[in-house]
């Protein structure tokens, strides 16, 4: 039998090109087997654009000083100025306005010296006032107290004409009986009468007069009292009249700072570049066109000393970033090639660093965060590298395995948190 070969068997054996193909398969799936437990760089991909990171030297406008009409531009679109370089002169419309400014200048002068005179005068007026409050009170309180040992004698001596007057009574009147028994004298009893009549005369005049000091001694007080309220609202109207006169050298003085700034506009007809930078745009070209105060002149960037990225990453994923990350990044315009799983197969893209991120997000669902170029990957020169141009950026975290990363993309799981390893320092760059 083994000498016969049947045409069926043949037919049934397997053909080597299928046998190569299946061989090629199976490599292959092992091949794909072995890269799922390749090293695979986990990153957070971020869009942005480049700025400067110091937000006084960001592009602005540089404002019309005064009103008026732009008479010469000293410079032209694109051109890099220096601080205090003239950019462009402006002609106000009023030729008499310089004029005007000095002679308000000098009448607020003139006020100003004329209201402070006013207040040493009123101060004077205090100062003078208060002076004779205090001798008026003065001379009052020697008064009162006056009067008042007066009647603190007056009724010592009251007590001495009242004890006198008692004794003088009862005299009179056992000289009376004497007299009606005839044991004294007629004579006797006149003159117990008659020193009756003059105790009790002078101890009801030392009355009368006790009356009247203590009356006395009222109308001083009175006459104190209305004297210190006149004085005192006599001081306090001075005071206010003082205050208000220190206001008005207040608004006065105001004014004078008001129109020196003025004045100090209109002589500074002169725009010029407030720091070294370049004229972008020459926004007003119409020589005939009134200007305000205000108006925009001139787009300036001023030259930037430090360049970063600011790039917007989504919420999901800025738990997981922080300060110090390195990051790859590509800019617009430059060929690049960059997989964002092996960071060493790259080209075209320039290295990085987290340097701050926002603390709160101004767009829903994004945060933004500055990165910052490395020593050692320095990027673009500024002529080459111009401000505003886009970039997308890899921050780099964990490296996982590529089955792990496929398992978290399908599961949407977000990436791991940096361990540490990859923290980098300021100093090191």
């Amino acid at each position: 039998m083994n000498n016969y070969q049947f045409k069926s068997v043949q037919d049934l054996e397997i053909h080597s090109l299928i046998k190569k193909i299946t061989l090629f398969t199976f490599l292959i799936f092992l091949a794909i087997l072995a890269m799922l437990f390749l090293p695979w760089q986990q990153t957070v991909t971020g869009y942005g654009k480049l700025i400067a990171y110091d937000p006084s030297q960001r592009d602005y406008a540089i404002l019309s000083t005064v009103n008026g009409f732009v008479e010469k531009y000293f410079v032209q679109e694109n051109e890099f100025v220096k601080k205090g370089q003239p950019l462009c002169q402006i002609v106000d419309k009023d030729q008499n306005l310089s004029q005007r400014f000095v002679e308000q200048e000098q009448l607020l002068l003139k006020q100003q010296i004329s209201t402070q005179e006013q207040i040493e005068i009123v101060k004077s007026q205090i100062v003078s006032l208060k002076l004779y409050y205090q001798n008026g009170l003065k001379i009052y309180d020697t008064k009162l107290e006056q009067s008042k040992q007066k009647i603190e004698s007056l009724h010592l001596q009251n007590e001495a004409m009242k004890k006198d007057f008692i004794i003088q009574e009862n005299q009179y009147k056992r000289m009376e009986s004497l007299k009606d028994i005839g044991i004294e004298s007629l004579r006797s009893y006149e003159k117990a009468k008659n020193e009756y009549l003059r105790s009790k005369m002078m101890y009801e005049k030392n009355g009368i007069d006790i009356s009247i000091e203590e009356k006395n001694y009222h109308i001083l007080d009175d006459e104190k009292l209305k004297f210190s309220n006149k004085s005192e609202n006599s001081i306090g109207q001075l005071e206010r009249n003082l205050l208000q006169t220190k206001v008005s050298l207040k608004n006065i003085n105001t004014s004078i700072v008001s129109l020196k700034s003025k004045s100090e506009s209109y002589s500074s007809r002169v725009i010029k570049a407030p720091k070294d930078g370049i004229v972008v745009r020459i926004l007003q070209n119409d020589i005939n066109k009134l200007l305000k105060e205000g108006d925009k002149l001139i787009h300036f960037a001023p030259k930037v000393s430090q360049r970063s990225i600011l790039l917007k990453v989504s919420d999901f994923n800025m738990p997981l970033i922080k300060e110090n990350l390195p990051v790859r990044i590509m800019f617009y315009g430059w060929p690049a090639m960059q997989i964002s799983g092996w960071p060493t197969i790259s080209y075209g893209t320039f290295g990085g660093y987290v340097k701050s991120v926002e603390p709160l997000t101004h767009e829903e669902g994004a945060y933004y965060l500055h990165v910052f170029e490395t020593k050692d990957e320095p990027w673009p020169d500024e002529n080459v590298l111009k401000l505003g141009t886009k970039a997308v950026a890899w921050i780099r975290l964990e490296t996982v395995s590529i089955w792990y990363q496929i398992w978290r993309y399908i599961n949407a799981m977000p990436p791991n948190m940096p361990s540490g390893g990859l923290e980098y320092h300021e100093q090191n760059y």
